[in-house]
């Protein structure tokens, strides 16, 4: 009789007994599940469809959580790599942002300088290395020091861009050079306005900063 109303609930999907986000559902009710995936990016994680369903909150989320479980972490899905080099490829500003949104956040959160964020993921330089330089000096400016995404494909891809672009490696020399880092004193009121100005969005590309990281490690 349990499992013949559990099975009712899960064939329903109505309100508080709504369990879509387990296998089972999955495995009976495939197209309702996946069309709930595409809306809801919390079910997306549960079934491994994140990164084809909402690729800019995955790279968010790999963003965040490769500064704290190290710089080659991946929400590995059976598709992920297809979708993640495909979203680059195509939404290349839209991921720098992504990426500029994260060094601010981790300086909000350690107070310490950001030279550099790493990446394992190649394209970005080596298709964009105007939107990459672009992204540096807007960082130079905000950080008050130097700024460099690292990727595979830098080396190659920045020094074939110097060569071609002298003026705009001047205008960085001089912007570093006229640049001073910013301070982080301590205190009551400097935590106070960093508190204001750093709404749990900003450290949570969620919005749901417990959650986020639990899904993405089981994905």
């Amino acid at each position: 009789m349990q499992i013949r109303a559990r099975l009712a609930e899960l064939s329903t999907a109505a309100g508080r007994k709504d369990y879509d986000w387990s296998h089972l559902a999955a495995r009976y009710w495939p197209a309702r599940v996946d069309e709930k995936c595409k809306a809801d990016a919390s079910l997306g994680v549960a079934h491994g469809c994140f990164w084809r369903y909402h690729p800019a909150r995955a790279w968010a989320w790999e963003l965040r959580l490769q500064d704290e479980l190290g710089p080659d972490f991946h929400i590995d899905e059976a598709d992920s790599d297809t979708h993640r080099a495909a979203y680059l490829r195509e939404n290349p500003g839209e991921a720098l942002d992504a990426v500029e949104k994260e060094v601010l956040r981790r300086r909000r959160k350690r107070k310490v300088l950001q030279p550099d964020l790493h990446t394992p993921e190649t394209g970005l330089w080596t298709e964009n290395p105007d939107l990459v330089w672009a992204l540096e000096m807007r960082l130079a400016e905000k950080l008050g020091h130097d700024f460099r995404l690292v990727a595979p494909d830098k080396p190659a891809a920045r020094s074939e861009y110097e060569a071609a672009h002298p003026d705009d490696v001047k205008r960085r020399r001089d912007l570093i050079a006229s640049l001073a880092p910013l301070m982080f004193p301590g205190g009551d009121a400097d935590d106070a306005a960093d508190a204001a100005g750093d709404d749990d969005a900003a450290d949570d590309p969620d919005g749901d900063e417990a959650d986020s990281g639990d899904a993405a490690r089981e994905a």
